[in-house]
């Protein structure tokens, strides 16, 4: 997995010079937190919330991994998006979306586009290697994730409700995603806890 920081001052350089183009798919208002807001995530873990926004503390990271072929083979990608502490460097949320195959080291515009259609999506083990999702969140240093464990997902939900294209000063492109999530964690020892409410705002970058 192929992963990048983006510090603070660069993501308020993409949303204020960034080429845009009109959202062509319907807003959501959940929690007031609209596709224009600032990166961040939201959740009730076990009835308690969590709450991380995009700041001096707070940073968005990036990632993706990809499985390069020769024509007319296909490659194919995934790519994550959460948050870190910049201070200690460690992880604190991700959410992983794959796989998506295309021709060539990298997708089209279009192809990486609508990838990220808004809709529902099921969580999986691997996104690597099947089509879903993967979210995870780190308690303590411990990480409990969608995949680990049973990986038992009955009345979960992950949905994408809207998008955006944005692009870097550096002619890198990504996608801004608006999404609502329900799901059960899992630490790899048998244990579990519920997330409900949640909400997230990242860009995925195809990088």
């Amino acid at each position: 997995m192929r992963k990048l920081t983006l510090l603070v001052i660069s993501i308020a350089t993409v949303f204020a010079s960034c080429k845009k183009d009109k959202s062509d798919d319907p807003a959501s208002t959940n929690n007031d937190v609209t596709i224009n807001s600032t990166a961040q995530v939201s959740f009730k873990l076990d009835g308690t919330t969590k709450s991380y926004v995009q700041s001096a503390t707070i940073e968005q990271s990036i990632g993706s991994s990809k499985s390069i072929a020769t024509w007319p083979d296909t490659s194919s990608g995934s790519w994550s998006c959460g948050f870190d502490d910049p201070n200690s460097g460690d992880d604190i949320f991700d959410i992983s979306k794959g796989y998506l195959r295309f021709l060539g080291a990298n997708p089209d515009t279009t192809v990486f586009y609508n990838f990220f259609v808004p809709g529902n999506s099921s969580y999986v083990n691997n996104p690597d290697i099947q089509m879903g999702v993967e979210l995870y969140y780190f308690i303590g240093g411990v990480k409990w994730s969608t995949e680990l464990g049973s990986g038992l997902q009955t009345g979960s939900s992950f949905k994408i409700t809207d998008r955006k294209k944005v692009w870097l000063p550096t002619g890198d492109r990504g996608i801004t995603v608006l999404i609502n999530f329900n799901c059960i964690l899992y630490d790899g020892n048998g244990n579990s806890k519920t997330v409900t409410d949640g909400v997230f705002l990242g860009t995925y970058m195809d990088i």
